[in-house]
């Protein structure tokens, strides 16, 4: 035990260190465990959205959607989020609910408003369409329309 003491006392730094990362690498399990989304890849999209049992909501902005988006994704854009009429979607509350982010700043607070109307099939395209892009997937932009 005095060796044990005596070891700490000398690498204060280091143990402060691992403890640190455990406690963060612990926090962020938990968060995901609790999140109410879930993140899924683009493969996973891509079935989703060939089984029609899922509805893509673009985050991004006014500006960013028509410069190119998936087909049949609707935009709501994260500043008028609360301007908009989530009710207007009751018709799709039995659907996979897929939301397109370019950040991630106002994700929790997008997402609750969903869960808070009762959306409960909630997913979150890992990467925004920057994985989309790579695999030159099709996308629509004010210019094809």
């Amino acid at each position: 035990m005095n060796n044990f003491i005596h070891f700490f006392h000398k690498y204060v730094l280091i143990f402060s260190i691992w403890f640190i990362s455990f406690f963060f690498i612990i926090s962020l399990s938990i968060k995901d465990l609790f999140f109410k989304a879930k993140f899924i890849n683009i493969n996973r999209l891509i079935y989703l959205v060939n089984k029609k049992d899922s509805f893509i909501i673009d985050s991004r902005s006014r500006k960013n959607f028509l410069s190119g988006h998936i087909p049949n994704s609707l935009n709501i854009p994260f500043k008028k989020i609360n301007d908009f009429d989530i009710k207007k979607l009751f018709y799709l509350k039995n659907k996979k609910i897929i939301f397109i982010f370019d950040s991630h700043i106002y994700l929790n607070h997008y997402i609750k408003i969903f869960i808070n109307v009762g959306f409960k099939k909630l997913y979150i395209l890992k990467n925004g369409l920057d994985k989309w892009n790579a695999k030159n997937l099709p996308l629509i932009s004010k210019n094809n329309l």
